[in-house]
């Protein structure tokens, strides 16, 4: 989606989880933010689906970063491939979520919560 922040997560064949701050200016390929202001907490892969979660301030002060706006609806869109390389999606949608000052709602966390389908 052009002019949108992007979290890019994939897993390397070591095993390991990497989530990157990036942001897309048009109809390109996405571009790593120079600064990276999230924090990765975990990620789980199983047969069925792959959970990565991080964290981040509302406000980051950084021109790349959305300010999220507690109470205020923001378009969460998600999209994922067939493997862990940065290419065209199988899958994508996006619903407008709000997060509230105590965090997300089970249904916010289950939107995160993207399935893998096998292709």
């Amino acid at each position: 989606m052009a002019n949108s922040q992007l979290y890019i997560a994939s897993k390397a064949s070591s095993g390991d989880f990497t989530v990157v701050s990036a942001h897309v200016p048009g109809h390109t390929v996405p571009t790593p933010d120079p600064v990276q202001n999230l924090q990765f907490v975990s990620g789980t892969r199983d047969s069925s689906k792959t959970v990565v979660t991080f964290r981040r301030k509302l406000n980051t002060d950084n021109g790349q970063d959305v300010t999220i706006v507690t109470g205020t609806p923001i378009d969460l869109v998600w999209a994922y491939g067939s493997d862990d390389t940065l290419k065209h999606h199988v899958a994508h949608g996006g619903q407008k979520v709000t997060f509230s000052a105590n965090g997300m709602n089970r249904f916010q966390k289950l939107i995160l919560s993207l399935r893998e389908e096998a292709v």
